[in-house]
This record gives C-alpha cells, sequence and structure tokens, in this order.
C-alpha cells in the first residue's frame, strides 16, 4: 500500500496531466477561434479571386469563339459555336484529377505534411502530361473526324482551331493546378492573376495571329496555346520563391508511394470529372432538344449558354476552393485528436493500476472540444464560401439582367467581315434575317437562366463541399436524376403543354423554368447530406489507442467499442463513474 504523502503526490501530478490535457483542447479552440476571426476575411479574399480565375478562364474560351466569329466567312459562325462545348468536355476530363490533386494536396497541408503535399502536386503534375497529353491527340485527330460529321466549312475552321490550340493544352492544365497550389499555401491573389494574363495575353496574341499575321482560325488557336505558355513560365519561377520550398516541387529524386498516390488521383478524379460532365450535359441535352425543334430557338439560346458558362466557371472554382478547405480542415482536426490520444497515452502510462483520477472523462472531454471546434470551422467555412458564391452571382446577374437587351445583341449577332464571300454558307445577322421574336425569346432565356444561378449557386458550393468527405458519387446521382432524368422531360412536356406557337419562346423558356425547379430540389436533399457530414463530425467515437486490447490501460475506451455513440450531456463524470469502474468484473480481477 502506498503512503498517504505518496498517493497525494500522485493525485497532484494526475491532476497536473489532466490539466494539460483540457488545457491543449482550450488552447487549440483558442488559437483556432483567433485564427478563424483574423482569416476569414482571407478565406473570402482568396475564394473570390478563385472565383475569378473561373470567370478569366470561360472569358478566354468563349473570347476564342468570339474572334471565330469574327473570321466572318468558311462557317466560321458555326466553328465558334462548336468549339466551346468541345474544348470544355476534354479539359473537363482532366480537371477532374487536378481536383483530386488538390483535395489531397489540402489534407496532406492540413496535417503538416507538406514534403506528403509536394509528392501529390508532383504526381498530379504527372497526371496532367498524361491526360493534357491525350487531349492534344484528340484535337488534332478532329481534321480528318470533323468533315464526316459537320459541314466542310465548318470543319475546316474548327479542326484549324484546335490544331494551334493543342499546343497549349498541357501548360494550361498545368495552370489550372497552380492556382490550387497558390491557393493553398495563402497567395491570394495569383489564381485571378493567373486567370487574367491567360485572358488578356492570349486574345491579345490569337487577334494579332488571326487578323494582322492572316493566319485565321488556326492563328486564333495558336494565340490561345502562346498565352498559357508564357504565363506557365511564370508560374514555375514564381514556384522558387522561399515559402514554397518546403514542398520541395523540384525536387527530383523519386516520389515516394507513387503508384498509390497516382490511384488516389485517378480514383478520385473519374468521380469528380462526372460530377463536372453532369453540368454540361444538362445543358447539352436542353440545347438538343430546342434545337430538334426549331433552329430559331436553338439560336436564341445562344446568349444564355455563354453567360451560363461563364457563371459556371466561376461557381466550380469556389466549389473547388470549398472542398479544399474541408479537406484541409478535416486533415487539421485529425493532428488535434492525435495530440488528445498523445497526452492520454503518457497518462495513462504513469500507473496503468490507478484509475481513480477522472483522467478517461477528462480526454473524452478534451476529444469532444476538438471535434465541436472543427465541426464549427467547417461551417464557417460552407458559410464564407456560400456568401462569396451567392454575391459573384448578384454581382454578374443583377447588371445582366437590367443590361439584358444590349447583351443579347452583342452575343447573338456575330460581327460580320466585310470580305466574306458572297457564296460563303456563313450565316449572318440571325435577328435580320429571322422573326423578331428571336431577339425577344434570347432575352427571356438569359434572364430565365438568370434567375436559375442562384439555386445553381448554392447546390454547387454544396456539392464542393462535399468533395471534403470525399462525398462524391451520391450527390452527382441527385443532380443526374434531378436535372437530365426528371428535369429535361418535364420541362419538354411542360413547355409542349403551354406553348402558343413556335416562337413566343414558352417550351424553350419552360425548359429552362424546370432546370431551375430541379436544382432547387437537388438542394434539399444534398443540403441534407452535407448536413449528415457534419453531425456525424461531431460525435464521439472510440480512441484508437495503442494498447486498446488492455482494459485497464484504455479501460474506458474498450468499455464503450461497442457503444460508439454517447450522448455527452448525460455521460457519467466524477465518482459516479469511478464507481461504475470498480464495480466491472474485469477490473476487479486485475486489482
Amino acid at each position: 500500500m502506498r503512503s498517504d504523502s505518496e498517493h497525494e503526490g500522485t493525485e497532484h501530478e494526475e491532476t497536473a496531466k489532466n490539466n494539460l490535457i483540457l488545457q491543449s483542447a482550450q488552447s487549440t479552440a483558442t488559437v483556432a477561434s483567433l485564427k478563424s476571426k483574423k482569416i476569414a476575411h482571407s478565406v473570402v479574399v482568396r475564394t473570390i479571386s478563385f472565383g475569378l480565375n473561373g470567370v478569366f478562364l470561360a472569358s478566354y474560351m468563349a473570347g476564342s469563339g468570339k474572334l471565330l466569329a469574327m473570321l466572318g466567312a468558311n462557317d466560321a459562325g458555326g466553328a465558334a459555336a462548336l468549339i466551346n462545348p468541345f474544348q470544355s468536355a476534354i479539359l473537363g476530363i482532366a480537371v477532374g484529377p487536378i481536383l483530386a490533386m488538390g483535395l489531397e494536396m489540402s489534407r496532406a497541408a492540413g496535417k503538416n505534411e507538406y514534403i506528403r503535399a509536394g509528392n501529390i502536386i508532383k504526381t498530379g503534375w504527372v497526371a496532367i502530361a498524361g491526360l493534357g497529353t491525350v487531349g492534344s491527340v484528340v484535337m488534332v485527330l478532329t481534321r480528318p473526324i470533323f468533315p464526316h460529321i459537320f459541314a466542310s466549312g465548318t470543319s475546316q475552321a474548327a479542326a484549324s482551331f484546335f490544331s494551334g490550340c493543342s499546343i497549349g493544352n498541357i501548360p494550361l492544365l498545368m495552370l489550372i493546378s497552380d492556382g490550387l497550389v497558390a491557393f493553398e499555401e495563402g497567395d491570394w491573389y495569383v489564381p485571378a492573376a493567373i486567370g487574367a494574363l491567360i485572358f488578356s495575353s492570349s486574345l491579345s496574341c490569337s487577334y494579332v495571329l488571326a487578323f494582322p499575321a492572316k493566319l485565321g482560325a488556326f492563328g486564333i488557336g495558336l494565340g490561345s496555346s502562346v498565352g498559357p505558355l508564357l504565363v506557365c513560365g511564370l508560374m514555375r519561377v514564381w514556384f522558387t520563391r522561399e515559402y514554397y520550398k518546403k514542398y520541395e516541387l523540384y525536387n527530383l529524386s523519386s516520389i515516394p508511394d507513387f503508384r498509390q498516390t497516382m490511384m488516389t488521383i485517378l480514383s478520385l478524379g473519374w468521380q469528380l470529372t462526372i460530377q463536372r460532365l453532369t453540368e454540361w450535359v444538362n445543358l447539352f441535352g436542353i440545347t438538343t432538344v430546342i434545337g430538334l425543334e426549331s433552329d430559331d430557338a436553338l439560336r436564341a439560346t445562344g446568349p444564355a449558354m455563354q453567360f451560363v458558362g461563364v457563371m459556371a466557371g466561376a461557381m466550380q472554382g469556389i466549389a473547388a476552393i470549398t472542398g479544399m478547405l474541408i479537406a484541409r480542415n478535416n486533415g487539421a482536426r485529425q493532428i488535434e485528436l492525435q495530440r488528445c490520444d498523445a497526452v492520454d497515452t503518457s497518462v495513462s502510462a504513469h500507473d496503468p493500476l490507478d484509475i481513480s483520477s477522472d483522467q478517461p472523462i477528462v480526454h473524452m472531454e478534451s476529444r469532444q472540444t476538438v471535434l465541436e471546434l472543427w465541426n464549427k470551422k467547417n461551417i464557417s467555412t460552407i458559410i464564407y464560401c456560400g456568401v462569396v458564391a451567392f454575391g459573384l452571382t448578384g454581382v454578374f446577374c443583377i447588371p445582366a439582367y437590367f443590361a439584358r437587351q444590349p447583351l443579347t445583341s452583342f452575343l447573338l449577332a456575330p460581327t460580320i467581315n466585310s470580305t466574306t464571300p458572297a457564296n460563303s454558307t456563313l450565316v449572318t445577322n440571325p435577328i435580320a434575317e429571322t422573326n423578331f421574336n428571336v431577339s425577344t425569346l434570347a432575352e427571356t432565356l438569359l434572364w430565365v437562366n438568370i434567375i436559375g444561378l442562384f439555386p445553381d449557386a448554392a447546390r454547387i458550393v454544396l456539392m464542393g463541399a462535399l468533395r471534403g468527405w470525399k462525398d462524391i458519387l451520391l450527390p452527382t446521382m441527385i443532380s443526374f436524376i434531378a436535372m437530365i432524368i426528371i428535369g429535361i422531360p418535364v420541362g419538354w412536356l411542360v413547355g409542349d403543354k403551354f406553348e402558343q406557337n413556335s416562337y413566343d419562346g414558352s417550351k424553350s423558356a419552360w425548359m429552362f423554368y424546370t432546370r431551375a425547379i430541379t436544382m432547387s430540389l437537388a438542394i434539399f436533399l444534398i443540403g441534407y447530406r452535407c448536413a449528415k457530414q457534419l453531425s456525424n463530425d461531431i460525435k464521439p467515437s472510440p480512441t484508437p489507442s495503442t494498447s486498446s486490447d488492455s482494459i485497464v490501460s484504455g479501460g474506458y475506451c474498450c468499455f464503450f467499442r461497442s457503444k460508439p455513440r454517447i450522448d455527452m450531456q448525460s455521460a457519467p463524470t466524477g465518482r459516479e463513474e469511478r464507481t461504475r469502474l470498480l464495480s466491472h468484473p474485469q477490473i476487479n480481477v486485475m486489482q
């Protein structure tokens, strides 16, 4: 038996260590709370920056189409309508693994494993090189394939554009990943700067090569490659800065666990690719159905589709950042929980047979504090990103609504070159050649889609947040079923019932009305899924202890291992808990 003085000294030691556990959790909560207040504005600013990055990249592709339309010959107008969805589809397939790289990189950085994060980045670059090469080959193959599908002039102009554009495919994908890396490190202005430089340099080079240099569609494509090549070279120099050295991005030695990391990126990447393509399949399906009904109605969807494409780029950028922030928070939370476990192990190792203290209860309380802290941070992250998404949507959509007439006139009527051959099959001013209702329908479809962009912003941000928990397929299926399987047929049936004639826009408008409604319905299901993930984050779970098989050293956790869900409000504490543990038969035998 120990003397009273020895027992009193032991109690003081145990009390000190228990206080250490509580102080660790409380200091974590205090520091993170201060940080959240201090960097809340930086999270918002960085998210806005990446949203602008998406706007510039989408505008860069739309601008190439506008320059093609300005050629005014050889069915350049048809080629202009063709290149945007085709290029978006090619890039969309490769963007999935890039987003997966960003998620895994943020998760590793949240654990302060920067070398591991750097290895993930380098593995992502290898994947980009492979996927970008495949995309470039597909672009070059459009020259022999397109003539069998499209009109001669359209296929020739589009194939010439893609021949020049294929050179910059890999640099463009690299720059998308560079924006994610810069965002992770806190360079808030870099993503927006990358998009702005690509937009300005590419369109400037494209204009010079297409018109003064008289290279036509090939010059536009070549110019769209020159910009990414120049900016990509600048970013390689930028990553040599001091605070990027911890990632060892230019360490050319072999990458540990390269195969496993690549499989992780590709396994998440194909899911994200399907999620991104779901958006375009929905829009492509609607425009296809409208086109089967009326060429004029299809032409009237052009301004709305271009505007939606730009806004979708911004929202997808914000969704990518939301997922990365959640992944980083979850990685940091795991480190804090491991720290709690480490303190608990040191306490238990001091005197494994002494269960007179409140140590297990304190340990569970400290873990719960960490769980609740990071749960609040995840909630605030989603709220911040949602506010940014709605803010950007409002900044672009409200002026577009009031300026819809001049905007549709600019987007609907291509600029015609005075040297257009007389036998050219290029469609000139569609407003002048068709019923005036085409312009009216274009305005109607524009403001209908403007309304639909607000629920779309909420849906995309929530889906982006779920990526941080690697919850990708189910939200994608919810959107696919609601917007494509249900939305398109219902929109067609309702529009067919209420339309008065083929030009008043009833059917086309109703299809986009239905799209907005189904997106709103999908929000409830995806929002419930997100709330479920947040709820699961704060549920107490058994502590992963190295001595989990010992009922004494890890008695509390082993005792509750079959009951992982514990109501901390009603959990016993102090003397009641010690009495319950002392009455446990296995513990009495050990004593």
